[in-house]
């Protein structure tokens, strides 16, 4: 799937007139909650998985077009990370066993 068409995807279904505020909100919040639980690349704490906006106390549903906001830079950020090299996954595996002991000895330490 093309990331940039997936942006664009974003964008029209915000510009659809079809749905009412409310099924759009529905959606949005779907796809973000989806892309939230799917993601590899943030973790589910970032600030564009959120749901409600806090403002002077006061916490309310995000709008459409600020879950698409959100929604386009979880799927941009996904397109950084095909920049992964078979190399650079074995690198990260033969690390693992070292920081594994590394992290066993810490714990014997406590």
């Amino acid at each position: 799937m093309d990331l940039s068409q997936s942006a664009e995807q974003v964008d029209n279904y915000l510009q659809k007139t079809d749905d009412s505020e409310q099924v759009k909100i529905k959606r949005m919040r779907d796809e973000v909650t989806y892309a939230r639980d799917t993601s590899v690349s943030l973790p589910r704490v970032s600030h564009v998985f959120r749901i409600f906006a806090t403002v002077r106390r006061k916490r309310t549903m995000l709008t459409p077009e600020q879950f698409g906001s959100n929604l386009k830079i979880v799927l941009g950020k996904t397109t950084d990370r095909s920049t992964v090299t078979v190399m650079d996954f074995r690198t990260a595996m033969e690390r693992l066993p070292s920081a594994a002991v590394l992290i066993i000895k810490t714990l014997s330490l406590v």
